[in-house]
Protein backbone atom coordinates (compact mmCIF):
# COMPACT_ATOMS: atom_id res chain seq x y z
CA UNK A 1 0.00 0.00 0.00
CA UNK A 2 2.81 2.39 0.84
CA UNK A 3 4.43 1.86 -2.56
CA UNK A 4 1.12 2.43 -4.35
CA UNK A 5 0.47 5.63 -2.43
CA UNK A 6 3.98 6.90 -3.07
CA UNK A 7 3.64 6.27 -6.80
CA UNK A 8 0.28 8.05 -6.89
CA UNK A 9 1.52 11.20 -5.19
CA UNK A 10 4.82 11.27 -7.08
CA UNK A 11 2.84 11.19 -10.32
CA UNK A 12 1.14 14.37 -9.15
CA UNK A 13 4.25 16.08 -7.85
CA UNK A 14 6.38 15.34 -10.89
CA UNK A 15 3.76 16.05 -13.56
CA UNK A 16 4.16 19.49 -15.19
CA UNK A 17 1.46 22.10 -14.86
CA UNK A 18 1.06 22.28 -18.65
CA UNK A 19 -0.72 19.41 -20.35
CA UNK A 20 0.03 18.70 -23.98
CA UNK A 21 -2.98 18.17 -26.21
CA UNK A 22 -3.48 14.78 -27.83
CA UNK A 23 -4.06 16.49 -31.16
CA UNK A 24 -1.17 17.18 -33.50
CA UNK A 25 -2.76 20.38 -34.85
CA UNK A 26 -2.88 23.44 -32.64
CA UNK A 27 -5.14 26.46 -32.75
CA UNK A 28 -3.19 29.38 -34.25
CA UNK A 29 -4.22 32.70 -32.71
CA UNK A 30 -2.66 34.84 -35.45
CA UNK A 31 -4.60 32.95 -38.11
CA UNK A 32 -7.80 33.29 -36.10
CA UNK A 33 -7.34 37.06 -35.87
CA UNK A 34 -6.65 37.32 -39.62
CA UNK A 35 -9.71 35.22 -40.47
CA UNK A 36 -11.94 37.16 -38.09
CA UNK A 37 -10.95 40.51 -39.63
CA UNK A 38 -11.57 39.13 -43.12
CA UNK A 39 -14.84 37.31 -42.47
CA UNK A 40 -16.66 38.76 -39.45
CA UNK A 41 -20.10 39.93 -40.70
CA UNK A 42 -20.38 42.85 -38.30
CA UNK A 43 -16.98 44.15 -39.38
CA UNK A 44 -17.93 43.74 -43.05
CA UNK A 45 -21.08 45.81 -42.45
CA UNK A 46 -19.11 48.61 -40.77
CA UNK A 47 -16.58 48.56 -43.62
CA UNK A 48 -19.38 49.01 -46.18
CA UNK A 49 -20.83 51.77 -44.00
CA UNK A 50 -17.50 53.62 -44.10
CA UNK A 51 -17.26 53.04 -47.86
CA UNK A 52 -20.74 54.53 -48.32
CA UNK A 53 -19.63 57.73 -46.58
CA UNK A 54 -16.57 57.90 -48.83
CA UNK A 55 -18.84 57.81 -51.89
CA UNK A 56 -20.83 60.74 -50.49
CA UNK A 57 -17.84 63.09 -50.74
CA UNK A 58 -17.92 63.84 -54.50
CA UNK A 59 -21.72 64.06 -54.37
CA UNK A 60 -21.59 66.78 -51.74
CA UNK A 61 -19.32 68.97 -53.89
CA UNK A 62 -21.26 68.56 -57.11
CA UNK A 63 -23.63 71.09 -58.68
CA UNK A 64 -27.27 70.24 -59.14
CA UNK A 65 -28.12 68.85 -62.58
CA UNK A 66 -28.89 71.59 -65.11
CA UNK A 67 -32.44 71.89 -66.40
CA UNK A 68 -33.35 71.78 -70.09
CA UNK A 69 -36.69 73.13 -71.25
CA UNK A 70 -38.34 73.11 -74.69
CA UNK A 71 -41.69 74.42 -75.82
CA UNK A 72 -43.80 76.74 -77.94
CA UNK A 73 -44.32 80.39 -77.01
CA UNK A 74 -47.32 82.58 -77.96
CA UNK A 75 -49.05 80.14 -80.35
CA UNK A 76 -52.60 81.41 -81.21
CA UNK A 77 -55.40 79.07 -80.16
CA UNK A 78 -57.96 80.12 -82.81
CA UNK A 79 -55.63 79.71 -85.77
CA UNK A 80 -52.49 77.81 -84.71
CA UNK A 81 -49.67 78.87 -86.99
CA UNK A 82 -46.02 79.83 -86.68
CA UNK A 83 -46.25 82.39 -89.53
CA UNK A 84 -49.34 84.42 -88.66
CA UNK A 85 -48.33 86.05 -85.37
CA UNK A 86 -45.02 87.85 -84.79
CA UNK A 87 -44.29 86.69 -81.19
CA UNK A 88 -44.93 82.99 -81.95
CA UNK A 89 -41.75 80.98 -81.53
CA UNK A 90 -40.23 77.62 -80.73
CA UNK A 91 -38.29 77.80 -77.48
CA UNK A 92 -35.38 75.83 -76.04
CA UNK A 93 -33.64 76.86 -72.82
CA UNK A 94 -31.01 75.75 -70.32
CA UNK A 95 -30.73 76.78 -66.66
CA UNK A 96 -28.21 76.02 -63.90
CA UNK A 97 -28.41 76.65 -60.17
CA UNK A 98 -25.08 77.74 -58.66
CA UNK A 99 -24.63 78.22 -54.90
CA UNK A 100 -22.73 81.22 -53.61
CA UNK A 101 -18.97 80.64 -54.05
CA UNK A 102 -17.55 78.51 -51.21
CA UNK A 103 -20.74 76.69 -50.23
CA UNK A 104 -20.11 73.56 -52.28
CA UNK A 105 -16.49 73.26 -51.15
CA UNK A 106 -17.63 73.51 -47.53
CA UNK A 107 -20.25 70.79 -48.09
CA UNK A 108 -17.58 68.58 -49.64
CA UNK A 109 -15.24 69.18 -46.69
CA UNK A 110 -18.03 68.22 -44.27
CA UNK A 111 -18.63 64.98 -46.18
CA UNK A 112 -14.90 64.25 -46.19
CA UNK A 113 -14.65 64.73 -42.40
CA UNK A 114 -17.63 62.43 -41.94
CA UNK A 115 -16.01 59.80 -44.17
CA UNK A 116 -12.75 60.07 -42.19
CA UNK A 117 -14.70 59.60 -38.97
CA UNK A 118 -16.43 56.49 -40.34
CA UNK A 119 -13.07 55.07 -41.46
CA UNK A 120 -11.60 55.59 -37.98
CA UNK A 121 -14.59 53.84 -36.41
CA UNK A 122 -14.09 50.91 -38.81
CA UNK A 123 -10.45 50.58 -37.68
CA UNK A 124 -11.64 50.79 -34.07
CA UNK A 125 -14.05 47.93 -34.72
CA UNK A 126 -11.19 45.89 -36.20
CA UNK A 127 -9.38 46.12 -32.88
CA UNK A 128 -12.56 45.22 -30.99
CA UNK A 129 -12.81 42.07 -33.11
CA UNK A 130 -9.17 41.32 -32.27
CA UNK A 131 -9.99 41.66 -28.59
CA UNK A 132 -13.12 39.52 -28.95
CA UNK A 133 -11.38 36.63 -30.72
CA UNK A 134 -8.45 36.73 -28.28
CA UNK A 135 -10.82 36.69 -25.32
CA UNK A 136 -12.63 33.64 -26.73
CA UNK A 137 -9.29 31.97 -27.49
CA UNK A 138 -7.97 32.41 -23.94
CA UNK A 139 -11.27 31.24 -22.45
CA UNK A 140 -10.89 28.03 -24.47
CA UNK A 141 -7.27 27.79 -23.32
CA UNK A 142 -8.31 27.94 -19.66
CA UNK A 143 -11.11 25.41 -20.12
CA UNK A 144 -8.66 22.95 -21.69
CA UNK A 145 -6.24 23.42 -18.80
CA UNK A 146 -9.04 22.98 -16.26
CA UNK A 147 -10.15 19.76 -17.97
CA UNK A 148 -6.56 18.42 -18.00
CA UNK A 149 -6.02 19.26 -14.31
CA UNK A 150 -9.35 17.77 -13.24
CA UNK A 151 -8.71 14.59 -15.23
CA UNK A 152 -5.32 14.23 -13.56
CA UNK A 153 -6.82 14.72 -10.12
CA UNK A 154 -9.70 12.40 -10.90
CA UNK A 155 -7.16 9.64 -11.52
CA UNK A 156 -5.29 10.48 -8.32
CA UNK A 157 -8.44 10.59 -6.20
CA UNK A 158 -9.55 7.30 -7.70
CA UNK A 159 -6.24 5.72 -6.70
CA UNK A 160 -6.37 7.34 -3.25
CA UNK A 161 -9.89 5.98 -2.81
CA UNK A 162 -8.52 2.47 -3.43
CA UNK A 163 -5.73 3.10 -0.91
CA UNK A 164 -8.25 4.30 1.68
CA UNK A 165 -10.43 1.25 1.05
CA UNK A 166 -7.43 -1.07 1.43
CA UNK A 167 -6.41 0.57 4.72
CA UNK A 168 -9.99 0.35 5.97
CA UNK A 169 -10.21 -3.36 5.04
CA UNK A 170 -7.11 -4.18 7.11
CA UNK A 171 -8.18 -2.04 10.05
CA UNK A 172 -5.72 0.83 9.51
CA UNK A 173 -8.22 3.35 8.19
CA UNK A 174 -11.79 4.47 8.74
CA UNK A 175 -14.82 4.33 6.47
CA UNK A 176 -15.08 8.13 6.52
CA UNK A 177 -11.81 8.29 4.54
CA UNK A 178 -13.30 6.11 1.82
CA UNK A 179 -16.48 8.18 1.69
CA UNK A 180 -14.49 11.44 1.64
CA UNK A 181 -12.47 10.27 -1.37
CA UNK A 182 -15.62 9.16 -3.19
CA UNK A 183 -17.40 12.49 -2.53
CA UNK A 184 -14.46 14.51 -3.84
CA UNK A 185 -14.20 12.20 -6.83
CA UNK A 186 -17.88 12.78 -7.63
CA UNK A 187 -17.35 16.54 -7.44
CA UNK A 188 -14.56 16.34 -10.00
CA UNK A 189 -16.65 14.13 -12.30
CA UNK A 190 -19.43 16.72 -12.14
CA UNK A 191 -16.96 19.56 -12.79
CA UNK A 192 -15.64 17.73 -15.85
CA UNK A 193 -19.17 17.50 -17.27
CA UNK A 194 -19.63 21.26 -16.82
CA UNK A 195 -16.21 22.04 -18.33
CA UNK A 196 -16.85 19.90 -21.40
CA UNK A 197 -20.11 21.76 -21.99
CA UNK A 198 -18.25 25.07 -21.63
CA UNK A 199 -15.66 23.87 -24.14
CA UNK A 200 -18.36 23.26 -26.73
CA UNK A 201 -19.75 26.74 -26.07
CA UNK A 202 -16.29 28.36 -26.24
CA UNK A 203 -15.56 26.78 -29.62
CA UNK A 204 -19.00 27.81 -30.89
CA UNK A 205 -18.24 31.40 -29.84
CA UNK A 206 -14.98 31.38 -31.82
CA UNK A 207 -16.73 29.94 -34.88
CA UNK A 208 -19.43 32.60 -34.64
CA UNK A 209 -16.86 35.40 -34.64
CA UNK A 210 -15.21 33.77 -37.69
CA UNK A 211 -18.58 33.43 -39.47
CA UNK A 212 -18.24 29.64 -39.53
CA UNK A 213 -20.92 27.08 -38.63
CA UNK A 214 -20.98 26.83 -34.83
CA UNK A 215 -20.14 23.12 -34.89
CA UNK A 216 -17.03 23.52 -37.08
CA UNK A 217 -14.07 21.59 -35.71
CA UNK A 218 -11.31 23.51 -33.96
CA UNK A 219 -8.07 22.13 -32.49
CA UNK A 220 -7.04 23.02 -28.96
CA UNK A 221 -4.82 26.02 -28.15
CA UNK A 222 -1.14 25.34 -27.36
CA UNK A 223 0.53 26.36 -24.10
CA UNK A 224 0.51 30.12 -23.66
CA UNK A 225 3.78 32.00 -23.57
CA UNK A 226 3.15 34.78 -21.08
CA UNK A 227 3.68 38.15 -22.74
CA UNK A 228 5.86 40.73 -20.95
CA UNK A 229 4.42 44.05 -19.86
CA UNK A 230 7.26 46.59 -19.44
CA UNK A 231 5.08 49.69 -19.93
CA UNK A 232 4.39 52.57 -17.56
CA UNK A 233 0.96 54.10 -17.01
CA UNK A 234 2.13 57.42 -18.42
CA UNK A 235 3.37 55.78 -21.63
CA UNK A 236 0.08 53.95 -22.13
CA UNK A 237 -2.10 56.98 -21.47
CA UNK A 238 -0.05 59.11 -23.87
CA UNK A 239 -0.20 56.35 -26.48
CA UNK A 240 -3.98 56.10 -26.06
CA UNK A 241 -4.46 59.82 -26.62
CA UNK A 242 -2.23 59.67 -29.68
CA UNK A 243 -3.43 56.46 -31.36
CA UNK A 244 -7.04 55.93 -30.24
CA UNK A 245 -9.27 55.55 -33.30
CA UNK A 246 -12.27 56.52 -31.21
CA UNK A 247 -10.71 59.85 -30.35
CA UNK A 248 -9.69 60.31 -33.98
CA UNK A 249 -13.28 59.70 -35.07
CA UNK A 250 -14.64 62.17 -32.51
CA UNK A 251 -11.99 64.71 -33.52
CA UNK A 252 -13.20 64.44 -37.11
CA UNK A 253 -16.75 65.04 -35.86
CA UNK A 254 -15.57 68.28 -34.25
CA UNK A 255 -13.87 69.33 -37.48
CA UNK A 256 -16.99 68.46 -39.46
CA UNK A 257 -19.13 70.61 -37.20
CA UNK A 258 -16.65 73.47 -37.39
CA UNK A 259 -17.03 73.39 -41.16
CA UNK A 260 -20.79 73.18 -40.60
CA UNK A 261 -20.72 76.46 -38.67
CA UNK A 262 -18.83 78.11 -41.54
CA UNK A 263 -21.37 76.77 -43.99
CA UNK A 264 -24.27 78.00 -41.86
CA UNK A 265 -22.78 81.52 -41.95
CA UNK A 266 -22.63 81.34 -45.76
CA UNK A 267 -26.31 80.46 -45.89
CA UNK A 268 -27.00 84.17 -45.31
CA UNK A 269 -25.57 84.77 -48.80
CA UNK A 270 -27.70 84.26 -51.94
CA UNK A 271 -27.63 81.38 -54.39
CA UNK A 272 -27.94 82.00 -58.12
CA UNK A 273 -29.79 80.58 -61.08
CA UNK A 274 -28.40 81.26 -64.57
CA UNK A 275 -30.61 80.57 -67.59
CA UNK A 276 -30.27 80.95 -71.36
CA UNK A 277 -33.25 80.79 -73.74
CA UNK A 278 -33.22 80.54 -77.55
CA UNK A 279 -36.39 81.38 -79.56
CA UNK A 280 -36.67 80.31 -83.19
CA UNK A 281 -39.31 82.12 -85.35
CA UNK A 282 -40.65 81.54 -88.85
CA UNK A 283 -40.93 84.31 -91.51
CA UNK A 284 -44.49 85.59 -92.01
CA UNK A 285 -46.23 87.38 -94.87
CA UNK A 286 -45.88 90.77 -93.21
CA UNK A 287 -42.82 90.30 -90.95
CA UNK A 288 -39.37 88.83 -90.79
CA UNK A 289 -39.01 85.96 -88.33
CA UNK A 290 -35.73 86.79 -86.66
CA UNK A 291 -34.54 84.41 -83.93
CA UNK A 292 -34.15 85.68 -80.36
CA UNK A 293 -31.87 84.78 -77.49
CA UNK A 294 -32.47 85.72 -73.86
CA UNK A 295 -30.36 85.38 -70.72
CA UNK A 296 -31.41 85.63 -67.06
CA UNK A 297 -29.81 85.65 -63.65
CA UNK A 298 -31.93 85.16 -60.55
CA UNK A 299 -30.90 84.83 -56.93
CA UNK A 300 -32.41 83.86 -53.62
CA UNK A 301 -33.19 86.53 -51.05
CA UNK A 302 -32.76 85.50 -47.37
CA UNK A 303 -35.99 87.24 -46.49
CA UNK A 304 -36.89 84.89 -43.62
CA UNK A 305 -33.46 84.72 -42.05
CA UNK A 306 -34.80 85.13 -38.51
CA UNK A 307 -36.73 81.86 -38.93
CA UNK A 308 -34.27 79.97 -41.10
CA UNK A 309 -30.63 81.07 -41.33
CA UNK A 310 -30.29 82.46 -37.80
CA UNK A 311 -31.76 79.38 -36.03
CA UNK A 312 -29.74 77.12 -38.34
CA UNK A 313 -26.51 78.87 -37.35
CA UNK A 314 -27.40 78.50 -33.67
CA UNK A 315 -28.15 74.81 -34.26
CA UNK A 316 -24.74 74.29 -35.87
CA UNK A 317 -22.94 76.04 -33.02
CA UNK A 318 -24.80 73.96 -30.45
CA UNK A 319 -23.91 70.77 -32.34
CA UNK A 320 -20.26 71.84 -32.38
CA UNK A 321 -20.25 72.40 -28.62
CA UNK A 322 -21.88 69.00 -28.15
CA UNK A 323 -19.18 67.32 -30.26
CA UNK A 324 -16.44 69.00 -28.21
CA UNK A 325 -18.03 67.88 -24.94
CA UNK A 326 -18.36 64.30 -26.20
CA UNK A 327 -14.69 64.34 -27.20
CA UNK A 328 -13.57 65.62 -23.78
CA UNK A 329 -15.66 62.99 -22.01
CA UNK A 330 -14.23 60.27 -24.26
CA UNK A 331 -10.68 61.43 -23.44
CA UNK A 332 -11.43 61.30 -19.73
CA UNK A 333 -13.08 57.89 -19.98
CA UNK A 334 -10.18 56.54 -22.02
CA UNK A 335 -7.58 57.75 -19.52
CA UNK A 336 -9.55 56.15 -16.68
CA UNK A 337 -10.01 52.83 -18.51
CA UNK A 338 -6.30 52.71 -19.36
CA UNK A 339 -5.40 53.30 -15.70
CA UNK A 340 -7.97 50.80 -14.44
CA UNK A 341 -6.79 48.12 -16.89
CA UNK A 342 -3.15 48.91 -16.08
CA UNK A 343 -3.79 48.31 -12.37
CA UNK A 344 -5.55 45.01 -13.14
CA UNK A 345 -2.69 43.85 -15.39
CA UNK A 346 -0.12 44.62 -12.68
CA UNK A 347 -2.21 42.73 -10.14
CA UNK A 348 -2.48 39.64 -12.36
CA UNK A 349 1.24 39.88 -13.16
CA UNK A 350 2.10 39.76 -9.45
CA UNK A 351 -0.32 36.88 -8.87
CA UNK A 352 1.29 34.83 -11.65
CA UNK A 353 4.67 35.26 -9.98
CA UNK A 354 3.20 34.35 -6.58
CA UNK A 355 1.66 31.18 -7.99
CA UNK A 356 4.92 30.18 -9.71
CA UNK A 357 7.27 30.95 -6.83
CA UNK A 358 5.02 30.63 -3.78
CA UNK A 359 1.57 29.09 -3.77
CA UNK A 360 2.10 26.07 -6.06
CA UNK A 361 5.60 25.06 -4.81
CA UNK A 362 4.37 25.44 -1.20
CA UNK A 363 1.26 23.40 -1.94
CA UNK A 364 3.42 20.67 -3.48
CA UNK A 365 5.70 20.65 -0.43
CA UNK A 366 2.70 20.55 1.88
CA UNK A 367 1.27 17.61 -0.03
CA UNK A 368 4.63 15.83 0.05
CA UNK A 369 4.80 16.36 3.81
CA UNK A 370 1.24 15.09 4.26
CA UNK A 371 2.14 12.00 2.23
CA UNK A 372 5.08 11.25 4.48
CA UNK A 373 2.98 11.76 7.60
CA UNK A 374 0.12 9.62 6.26
CA UNK A 375 2.48 6.72 5.54
CA UNK A 376 3.54 6.60 9.22
CA UNK A 377 0.03 7.36 10.54
CA UNK A 378 0.93 10.88 11.72
CA UNK A 379 -1.41 12.59 9.24
CA UNK A 380 -5.01 11.50 8.64
CA UNK A 381 -6.55 10.89 5.25
CA UNK A 382 -8.67 14.06 5.46
CA UNK A 383 -5.54 16.23 5.77
CA UNK A 384 -3.92 14.42 2.85
CA UNK A 385 -7.02 14.93 0.68
CA UNK A 386 -7.27 18.58 1.65
CA UNK A 387 -3.67 19.12 0.60
CA UNK A 388 -4.33 17.44 -2.72
CA UNK A 389 -7.42 19.59 -3.34
CA UNK A 390 -5.51 22.73 -2.33
CA UNK A 391 -2.94 21.99 -5.02
CA UNK A 392 -5.78 21.43 -7.49
CA UNK A 393 -7.30 24.82 -6.64
CA UNK A 394 -3.96 26.62 -6.91
CA UNK A 395 -3.26 25.10 -10.32
CA UNK A 396 -6.71 26.11 -11.59
CA UNK A 397 -6.32 29.63 -10.18
CA UNK A 398 -2.87 29.87 -11.76
CA UNK A 399 -4.18 29.20 -15.25
CA UNK A 400 -7.20 31.39 -14.64
CA UNK A 401 -4.82 34.21 -13.70
CA UNK A 402 -2.80 33.69 -16.90
CA UNK A 403 -6.05 33.80 -18.87
CA UNK A 404 -7.16 37.02 -17.17
CA UNK A 405 -3.73 38.56 -17.72
CA UNK A 406 -3.69 37.86 -21.45
CA UNK A 407 -7.29 39.04 -21.84
CA UNK A 408 -6.43 42.27 -20.02
CA UNK A 409 -3.50 42.81 -22.39
CA UNK A 410 -5.85 42.47 -25.36
CA UNK A 411 -8.23 44.95 -23.68
CA UNK A 412 -5.37 47.40 -23.30
CA UNK A 413 -4.44 46.96 -26.96
CA UNK A 414 -8.04 47.71 -27.90
CA UNK A 415 -8.06 50.81 -25.70
CA UNK A 416 -4.88 52.35 -27.07
CA UNK A 417 -5.22 50.88 -30.59
CA UNK A 418 -1.61 49.82 -30.60
CA UNK A 419 0.03 46.34 -30.37
CA UNK A 420 1.49 45.28 -27.03
CA UNK A 421 1.90 41.57 -27.83
CA UNK A 422 3.06 39.50 -30.78
CA UNK A 423 -0.56 38.44 -31.39
CA UNK A 424 -2.04 41.59 -32.95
Amino acid sequence: MSKILTAVILALLLSPLSQASGETAELDLKKLIKEAIENNPKLKAIKKHALAFKHKVPQAGALEDPQLKAGIDNLPIKDPSFTEFLPTSKVIGLSQKIPFPGKLSLKERMALKEADSAEALYKKEQNKIREEIKSAYYDLYYINKAIAINKKNKKLLHDLSKVAATRYSVGKGIQQDVLKAQVELSKIVNELIVLKQKKVSAKARINTILDRPTNSKLPDPPDVKIDPFPYTLKELQQSALKHSYLLKALKKEIEKNEVGVSLAKREFLPDFNFSLVYKQREDGDNFSGDDWISGFVSMTIPLYLTKKQVPHLKERKATLMQAKSIYRQARNDLSFKVKDTFVEIKKEQKLIKLFETGFIPQARQSLDSALSGYQVDKVDFLTLTDNLLSLLRFELEYYKTITNYEKLLSQMESLIDKPLTSYY
